[in-house]
């Protein structure tokens, strides 16, 4: 990776306490889901090298197919691309994740779920249900009935 992704994830690691490949996995989520192409031209190699079992631990086979599905959507050869190509992932990645992350907290809303955080608000503070029971869509309907509108009948999107 690039001296500044290097940089970058080190200090996330101090706002987090999350170890560098985990934040390195989080941030190549992050550009694998951008519908642009990074150029891996960009990005020095003078940082840290992290090797795959280290990178990607027990899931390398669930990274690998991901990125082999996004150089397909790419018109481009795995096995010619896939380590320039995981490499500018992986340095886009820490930059879109850099300045979104100041603590753990940070992570709920890049997740599209209500948890805040040790330092804000859960999903039950918010009016969520705090017995932590999950909503199996039971009960004698065999789920929760949708109106025409796309709500359901408390009034929910």
């Amino acid at each position: 990776m690039s001296i500044r992704s290097q940089n970058q994830l080190s200090q996330l690691k101090s706002r987090t306490g999350l170890p560098i490949n985990v934040l390195a996995r989080f941030g190549l989520c992050m550009s694998l889901a951008d519908r642009t192409m990074p150029n891996p031209d960009m990005y020095d190699e003078k940082g840290m090298e992290l090797l795959p079992h280290i990178l990607f631990g027990e899931h390398e086979a669930v990274y690998s197919a991901a990125l082999r599905c996004r150089l397909d959507e790419d018109g481009l050869d795995y096995a010619m691309y896939a380590d320039r190509m995981v490499r500018a992932h992986l340095n886009r990645g820490a930059g879109m994740l850099f300045p979104r992350i100041r603590g753990l907290g940070d992570f709920g809303p890049l997740l599209g779920c209500g948890l805040v955080g040790a330092e804000g608000p859960t999903r039950a503070a918010a009016g969520g249900d705090s017995s932590g029971a999950a909503d199996t869509g039971g009960g004698a309907g065999g789920g929760r009935a949708a109106d025409t509108d796309g709500m359901d009948e408390g009034g929910a999107p």
